[in-house]
């Protein structure tokens, strides 16, 4: 995010929830008429500014930090001020006004035209204010929170939090650095994280969405005091690790908080979901069916249709299919170009909405799971708020008289039970538990991973350890030909994901006892150090301040073994031939007989002679 016009973004769209704001409208009645609570502060650099973890973000202190780099209640610079850059416009008007005098008419045409152009395919240049990161809760616990009663929305929304904090201390922990010396050379640990935290819980198409915005500023306080900005390539690559560790702690989080409140443990499984092809699955609550999941996803649909459009067009221009990169590019762009204008809809009137949607769709297509929801007994439910806000604070969401509550208690309550199946569904899941796998979208899972437990594991064997290790080193080996500790990282979250566990801790813990495993199946790419470095610039790990160990490469002797067939195979100059006797004899044994005048004739050994 960019200083100035970023922190304008900022204020119009991450701290509105995409809401087109009046300038002349306060923050605060914004956050009044639409129900969404107040951004707060949070990290362990704010002790260094002297502000409270959870205490309110105010548009001014905004303006002060993102806007210009300044303390956000004082206004006192935090070391350097952002680098100005000039504009293309300013380019452009120095880079004309520079041209002689003596040019002609047309030859000073032709300069300024190739000015323009040239300013105008370079990359424009602008301070970065901070990093926009984005934790987004599964669809079926958006879906969950939605139409739940207050009790169980309350423990989402705790869950998501929670996971959002656990995840931004794993960050701050392992991948908030800032750099010293000079070309910033040396990499050096921070007093921590400033970053303004913003919750949301629907989509610019109004489907519920829970999802938070934290807004890493970039200025850090180093060990020795002084305020510089962050490392970014550090963020950067910790990024999709943190994102797959912040969807396994929001699942244990939930798995326990609901087992222990909803009272049946079966109730709070997990399981892949297949999301069409180009995706990878979805690890979704198995009490939350693929219908509502279906209908509460109207943005996913919209980018689904332009993307199907889209890879027509690829295709007719490349005559080939988008490889990964590509898909990736393209659906971001695509996600961009389809975004619809938002309109701010205060919380008890969505909720009425998505409950009404979600009546309607059930009462045409009534999913097994949510059966028992509709007898006498579910037929109302209380007319109590659901908690999103911090702390105690709660929005009311009006009464629930459609049975989509008691639906989805029960469906915690009961999990998923052979009698609310058809008998094709009972003789799948049978048939999967015998064999000890599923597929999904066409490829196979262990049991392990697509039928989670539930116990808390405070401990996890070596024997397992390995295979997580395995799959997530034949993961990253389908992915890529080189990679590094946060790629297994994230991977080692995925291949993890099937396994509930008590705490941040233990789930770190087991992230790291995984990596470490599939680490020593690696080849490491990255040379040892050439020179003897001053023990004040070591870390405690051995490293140097002048080491990246996020950046340090590794590979796969499989991935080696390829590579060097092929490099011989272009080194070879001669043509594609096989071993003589290997030759001769299949020419003898595989030529096809002949017949002449009713007599079976073969080859003579010169015709062989000639084959060879």
């Amino acid at each position: 995010m960019s200083a100035g016009a970023g922190y304008q973004y900022l204020l119009r769209h991450t701290a509105c929830g995409d809401v087109q704001r009046d300038p002349s409208t306060p923050l605060t009645a914004y956050y009044t008429a639409s129900g969404y609570p107040p951004g707060s502060w949070y990290g362990a650099g704010l002790a260094g500014l002297g502000i409270a973890s959870g205490a309110t973000v105010t548009e001014e202190g905004m303006a002060r930090l993102y806007g210009h780099g300044q303390h956000p209640t004082s206004g006192t610079p935090l070391g350097r001020p952002y680098p100005a850059f000039r504009s293309q416009a300013q380019r452009i008007a120095d880079s004309v006004a520079a041209l002689p005098e003596s040019m002609t008419d047309s030859a000073r045409a032709a300069a300024v035209e190739a000015i323009t152009r040239l300013e105008g395919a370079r990359r424009p240049r602008a301070a970065v204010a901070g990093f926009d990161l984005t934790f987004t809760a599964p669809k079926s616990a958006s879906v969950l929170w939605a139409l739940a009663d207050p009790d169980i929305q309350a423990m989402v929304a705790a869950a998501h939090r929670a996971a959002v904090r656990d995840a931004l201390a794993f960050l701050q922990d392992r991948a908030l650095f800032t750099r010293v010396g000079r070309n910033s050379i040396a990499q050096v640990p921070t007093r921590g994280m400033v970053a303004a935290l913003f919750d949301h819980w629907d989509t610019r198409t109004g489907d519920p969405n829970l999802h938070t915005h934290v807004v890493v500023a970039n200025k850090v306080q180093g060990l020795d005091g002084v305020w510089r900005s962050l490392d970014s390539r550090a963020l950067h690559h910790a990024a999709v690790a943190v994102s797959e560790l912040y969807d396994d702690l929001l699942a244990d989080r939930l798995t326990t908080a609901l087992d222990q409140n909803v009272g049946h443990r079966g109730g709070s499984s997990w399981g892949w979901r297949d999301r069409g092809p180009r995706r990878t699955p979805a690890f979704e609550l198995d009490a939350v069916p693929d219908d509502l999941l279906g209908e509460f996803s109207t943005r996913s649909a919209a980018i689904a249709t332009a993307m199907t459009d889209a890879l027509v067009d690829f295709h007719a221009a490349h005559g080939r299919g988008p490889n990964r990169a590509e898909t990736t590019r393209l659906r971001q762009r695509l996600t961009t170009a389809t975004r619809p204008a938002k309109t701010m809809r205060p919380l008890p009137e969505l909720m009425a909405w998505w409950r009404s949607r979600a009546r309607r769709l059930l009462r045409r297509a009534p999913h097994p799971l949510l059966a028992p929801a509709w007898s006498a007994k579910h037929a109302a439910a209380p007319a109590s708020g659901a908690a999103f806000g911090r702390g105690r604070s709660r929005v009311g969401v009006g009464h629930d008289t459609d049975g989509v509550t008691g639906a989805l208690r029960d469906g915690l309550r009961h999990g998923l039970r052979h009698e609310n199946l058809t008998s094709d569904d009972t003789s799948t899941v049978s048939n999967r538990r015998r064999r000890g796998t599923a597929r999904v979208g066409g490829t196979p899972r262990s049991r392990l991973h697509q039928r989670p437990t539930h116990a808390a594991r405070p401990s996890v064997t070596d024997d397992v350890v390995e295979h997580l290790a395995a799959v997530a080193l034949d993961s990253v080996l389908a992915r890529r030909s080189t990679w590094t500790r946060w790629n297994l990282l994230a991977e080692a979250a995925r291949a993890t994901r099937g396994l509930r566990l008590p705490d941040a801790a233990e789930r770190i813990a087991l992230h790291d006892r995984v990596v470490a495993t599939a680490l020593a199946g690696c080849v490491p790419l990255t040379g040892p150090d050439r020179w003897t470095v001053p023990e004040g610039w070591r870390r405690p790990d051995g490293t140097t301040a002048f080491d990246r160990p996020d950046e340090d490469r590794f590979s796969h002797r499989i991935i080696l073994d390829a590579e060097t067939r092929l490099l011989a195979a272009a080194d070879d100059k001669h043509a594609p031939g096989v071993d003589e006797t290997v030759a001769r004899t299949a020419a003898v044994a595989v030529q096809p007989p002949r017949h002449r005048r009713g007599r079976h004739v073969r080859l003579a050994s010169d015709q062989v002679d000639a084959v060879v």
